[in-house]
């Protein structure tokens, strides 16, 4: 009799364990292997007001109860901005980088590119876009660094020299 009762005794405490673990983690938060905080519930939403951690600490989401990554910056593997949605559009004023951390595209919400300069393998300006025109006074370079020719809205002047001759 004993045992039944002190068996009834514990089942009924876990049951009650069971359903007060309902609500266990009502304003809790919940960590991720480096100790940040990747999570709370406060009873209504998950994630509320929270941020999203990559592996290396920076800040890859945040979740306002609304839109996701509102305000959020995206990272490349060497911890440059590579994107940022404002809730409208992505990329809106950001800048893209090549692998040796140069700027190579500038999308300002209207064109793709504008301003920009795009570099060869040696860190040579190759192209600037302006708008309206791609090479528009530009230099092009060959392997040995020698200018080959000039493009200014027209023809080359080495091709108009060909052509005159």
């Amino acid at each position: 009799m004993k045992r039944t009762l002190l068996l009834l005794t514990l089942l009924l405490s876990s049951l009650l364990t069971l359903s007060a673990q309902t609500y266990i983690y009502s304003g809790d938060k919940r960590y991720d292997y480096d100790s940040q905080v990747i999570a709370t519930w406060d009873g209504t939403r998950l994630y509320s007001g929270d941020k999203r951690y990559d592996y290396n600490s920076r800040v890859i989401a945040t979740w306002d109860g609304t839109r996701l990554y509102s305000g959020d910056k995206r990272y490349d593997y060497d911890s440059q901005v590579i994107a940022t949605w404002d809730g409208t559009r992505l990329y809106s004023g950001d800048k893209r980088y090549d692998y040796n951390s140069r700027v190579i595209a500038t999308w300002d919400g209207t064109r793709v590119y504008s301003g920009d300069k795009r570099y060869d393998y040696d860190s040579r300006v190759i192209a600037t876009w302006d708008g309206p025109r791609i090479y528009s006074g530009d230099k092009r370079y060959d392997y040995d660094s020698r200018v080959r020719y000039t493009i200014e809205g027209h023809l080359p002047v080495a091709v108009a020299i060909y052509l005159i001759l």
